[in-house]
Protein backbone atom coordinates (compact mmCIF):
# COMPACT_ATOMS: atom_id res chain seq x y z
CA UNK A 1 0.00 0.00 0.00
CA UNK A 2 1.45 3.32 -1.08
CA UNK A 3 -0.46 5.47 1.44
CA UNK A 4 -0.49 8.34 -1.04
CA UNK A 5 -2.69 10.45 1.24
CA UNK A 6 -0.91 9.82 4.51
CA UNK A 7 -1.08 12.82 6.80
CA UNK A 8 -3.72 14.59 4.72
CA UNK A 9 -7.30 15.48 5.66
CA UNK A 10 -10.28 15.66 3.31
CA UNK A 11 -13.93 16.62 3.25
CA UNK A 12 -16.15 14.39 1.14
CA UNK A 13 -19.71 15.61 0.52
CA UNK A 14 -22.42 13.07 -0.16
CA UNK A 15 -20.35 10.63 1.86
CA UNK A 16 -23.33 8.80 3.31
CA UNK A 17 -23.81 6.59 0.26
CA UNK A 18 -22.79 5.79 -3.29
CA UNK A 19 -19.72 7.35 -4.86
CA UNK A 20 -19.11 9.56 -1.82
CA UNK A 21 -18.98 6.55 0.43
CA UNK A 22 -16.57 4.75 -1.90
CA UNK A 23 -14.33 7.82 -2.15
CA UNK A 24 -14.25 8.05 1.65
CA UNK A 25 -13.25 4.38 1.91
CA UNK A 26 -10.51 4.74 -0.71
CA UNK A 27 -9.09 7.85 0.91
CA UNK A 28 -9.01 6.21 4.34
CA UNK A 29 -7.16 3.18 2.94
CA UNK A 30 -4.56 5.58 1.53
CA UNK A 31 -3.97 7.08 4.98
CA UNK A 32 -6.21 10.15 4.73
CA UNK A 33 -8.34 11.45 7.58
CA UNK A 34 -11.86 11.97 6.27
CA UNK A 35 -14.72 14.24 7.31
CA UNK A 36 -17.87 12.70 5.86
CA UNK A 37 -20.59 15.26 5.03
CA UNK A 38 -24.20 14.45 4.27
CA UNK A 39 -27.75 15.15 5.44
CA UNK A 40 -28.31 11.44 6.11
CA UNK A 41 -26.83 10.74 9.54
CA UNK A 42 -27.55 7.01 9.36
CA UNK A 43 -25.74 6.80 6.04
CA UNK A 44 -22.75 8.70 7.41
CA UNK A 45 -22.63 6.41 10.44
CA UNK A 46 -22.52 3.39 8.12
CA UNK A 47 -19.71 4.98 6.11
CA UNK A 48 -17.76 5.70 9.28
CA UNK A 49 -17.80 2.01 10.17
CA UNK A 50 -16.12 1.20 6.84
CA UNK A 51 -13.21 3.61 7.14
CA UNK A 52 -9.71 2.32 7.78
CA UNK A 53 -8.03 3.77 10.87
CA UNK A 54 -4.79 1.77 10.74
CA UNK A 55 -2.59 4.61 9.51
CA UNK A 56 -2.80 7.14 12.34
CA UNK A 57 -5.83 8.62 10.60
CA UNK A 58 -9.11 9.59 12.23
CA UNK A 59 -12.53 10.29 10.76
CA UNK A 60 -15.74 12.12 11.61
CA UNK A 61 -19.22 12.87 10.34
CA UNK A 62 -20.75 16.32 10.02
CA UNK A 63 -24.40 16.76 9.10
CA UNK A 64 -24.35 19.61 6.60
CA UNK A 65 -26.70 21.26 4.14
CA UNK A 66 -24.27 22.13 1.36
CA UNK A 67 -26.50 24.86 -0.06
CA UNK A 68 -26.09 26.85 3.16
CA UNK A 69 -22.98 29.04 3.17
CA UNK A 70 -23.06 29.24 6.96
CA UNK A 71 -23.23 25.47 7.38
CA UNK A 72 -20.52 24.92 4.78
CA UNK A 73 -18.19 27.40 6.49
CA UNK A 74 -18.85 25.79 9.87
CA UNK A 75 -18.22 22.32 8.40
CA UNK A 76 -14.63 23.21 7.50
CA UNK A 77 -14.02 24.60 10.97
CA UNK A 78 -15.58 21.58 12.67
CA UNK A 79 -13.72 19.11 10.43
CA UNK A 80 -10.35 20.63 11.24
CA UNK A 81 -11.14 20.60 14.96
CA UNK A 82 -12.27 16.98 14.93
CA UNK A 83 -9.52 15.67 12.67
CA UNK A 84 -6.76 17.83 14.12
CA UNK A 85 -5.46 18.66 10.66
CA UNK A 86 -5.84 21.28 7.96
CA UNK A 87 -8.37 20.28 5.29
CA UNK A 88 -6.46 20.38 2.00
CA UNK A 89 -8.69 18.13 -0.11
CA UNK A 90 -12.34 18.69 -1.04
CA UNK A 91 -14.37 16.12 -2.95
CA UNK A 92 -17.84 17.31 -3.99
CA UNK A 93 -19.88 14.14 -4.47
CA UNK A 94 -23.29 15.25 -3.21
CA UNK A 95 -25.98 15.35 -5.86
CA UNK A 96 -29.62 14.71 -6.64
CA UNK A 97 -31.66 13.75 -9.68
CA UNK A 98 -35.36 14.10 -10.49
CA UNK A 99 -37.89 11.82 -12.13
CA UNK A 100 -37.36 12.01 -15.93
CA UNK A 101 -39.53 14.66 -17.56
CA UNK A 102 -39.80 15.95 -21.11
CA UNK A 103 -38.57 19.53 -21.31
CA UNK A 104 -42.06 21.06 -21.56
CA UNK A 105 -43.26 19.07 -18.55
CA UNK A 106 -40.34 19.88 -16.23
CA UNK A 107 -41.59 21.86 -13.25
CA UNK A 108 -39.72 24.99 -12.27
CA UNK A 109 -39.37 23.85 -8.66
CA UNK A 110 -37.89 20.49 -9.67
CA UNK A 111 -35.50 22.23 -12.07
CA UNK A 112 -34.44 24.74 -9.42
CA UNK A 113 -33.86 21.99 -6.83
CA UNK A 114 -31.42 20.11 -9.06
CA UNK A 115 -29.52 23.26 -10.06
CA UNK A 116 -29.39 24.50 -6.46
CA UNK A 117 -28.11 21.24 -5.02
CA UNK A 118 -25.83 19.94 -7.77
CA UNK A 119 -24.39 23.22 -9.02
CA UNK A 120 -24.84 25.85 -6.33
CA UNK A 121 -23.93 23.36 -3.61
CA UNK A 122 -20.68 22.59 -5.42
CA UNK A 123 -20.04 26.32 -5.76
CA UNK A 124 -20.69 27.03 -2.07
CA UNK A 125 -18.47 24.19 -0.83
CA UNK A 126 -15.71 25.15 -3.26
CA UNK A 127 -15.88 28.81 -2.28
CA UNK A 128 -15.73 28.08 1.45
CA UNK A 129 -12.84 25.69 0.88
CA UNK A 130 -10.83 28.30 -1.00
CA UNK A 131 -11.59 30.93 1.65
CA UNK A 132 -10.37 28.51 4.32
CA UNK A 133 -7.00 28.34 2.55
CA UNK A 134 -6.42 32.10 2.71
CA UNK A 135 -3.76 31.90 5.43
CA UNK A 136 -2.52 28.40 4.66
CA UNK A 137 0.90 27.97 3.08
CA UNK A 138 3.30 25.10 2.55
CA UNK A 139 7.07 25.18 2.51
CA UNK A 140 7.29 23.38 -0.82
CA UNK A 141 6.47 24.12 -4.42
CA UNK A 142 3.94 21.31 -4.45
CA UNK A 143 0.18 21.65 -4.70
CA UNK A 144 -1.30 23.42 -1.66
CA UNK A 145 -4.75 21.90 -2.00
CA UNK A 146 -7.00 19.89 -4.29
CA UNK A 147 -10.63 20.20 -5.40
CA UNK A 148 -12.34 17.24 -7.05
CA UNK A 149 -15.85 17.86 -8.36
CA UNK A 150 -17.95 14.86 -9.34
CA UNK A 151 -19.82 15.73 -12.51
CA UNK A 152 -21.22 13.06 -14.85
CA UNK A 153 -21.04 11.86 -18.42
CA UNK A 154 -24.22 13.91 -18.65
CA UNK A 155 -21.91 16.88 -18.17
CA UNK A 156 -20.58 16.39 -21.71
CA UNK A 157 -23.18 14.14 -23.36
CA UNK A 158 -26.93 14.52 -22.94
CA UNK A 159 -29.78 12.05 -22.75
CA UNK A 160 -33.48 12.76 -23.20
CA UNK A 161 -35.68 13.84 -20.29
CA UNK A 162 -32.78 14.91 -18.06
CA UNK A 163 -32.47 18.60 -18.85
CA UNK A 164 -32.07 19.81 -15.27
CA UNK A 165 -29.47 17.16 -14.41
CA UNK A 166 -27.51 17.79 -17.61
CA UNK A 167 -27.58 21.54 -17.05
CA UNK A 168 -26.27 21.11 -13.51
CA UNK A 169 -23.49 18.72 -14.54
CA UNK A 170 -22.43 20.79 -17.57
CA UNK A 171 -22.25 23.66 -15.09
CA UNK A 172 -20.00 21.68 -12.75
CA UNK A 173 -17.59 20.96 -15.62
CA UNK A 174 -17.50 24.62 -16.66
CA UNK A 175 -17.04 25.83 -13.11
CA UNK A 176 -14.22 23.36 -12.50
CA UNK A 177 -12.39 24.46 -15.64
CA UNK A 178 -12.71 28.06 -14.52
CA UNK A 179 -11.39 27.23 -11.05
CA UNK A 180 -8.42 25.42 -12.57
CA UNK A 181 -7.51 28.50 -14.58
CA UNK A 182 -7.98 30.92 -11.69
CA UNK A 183 -6.22 28.97 -8.96
CA UNK A 184 -3.26 27.41 -10.75
CA UNK A 185 -1.18 30.39 -9.61
CA UNK A 186 -2.26 29.67 -6.04
CA UNK A 187 -1.16 26.01 -6.34
CA UNK A 188 -4.69 24.67 -5.96
CA UNK A 189 -5.39 21.78 -8.31
CA UNK A 190 -8.99 21.51 -9.58
CA UNK A 191 -10.40 18.56 -11.52
CA UNK A 192 -13.77 17.14 -12.46
CA UNK A 193 -14.56 13.43 -12.64
CA UNK A 194 -17.33 12.30 -14.98
CA UNK A 195 -18.71 8.88 -14.00
CA UNK A 196 -21.10 6.96 -16.21
CA UNK A 197 -24.04 4.99 -14.85
CA UNK A 198 -23.04 3.79 -11.41
CA UNK A 199 -25.01 1.44 -9.18
CA UNK A 200 -25.83 3.79 -6.31
CA UNK A 201 -28.94 4.68 -4.29
CA UNK A 202 -29.25 7.77 -6.52
CA UNK A 203 -29.53 5.60 -9.63
CA UNK A 204 -32.02 3.29 -7.94
CA UNK A 205 -34.24 6.28 -7.16
CA UNK A 206 -34.88 6.90 -10.86
CA UNK A 207 -37.99 5.07 -12.12
CA UNK A 208 -37.16 2.56 -14.85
Amino acid sequence: MSLRLSGKAAIVTGGGSGIGQSVSESFAREGCSVAVLDLNQDGMDETLKLLDTNHDNVHCTIKTDIISSDQAKEAFKTAEEKLGKKITVLVNCAGIVTTPFSFDQMGETAFDDVIRFNLKGTFIMGKQFLLSLANFNTNSNDTRATVVNISSLNGVKCVAEASSYAASKFGVVGMTKTLALEYEKHKVRCNAVLPGLTKTPLLKSIPS
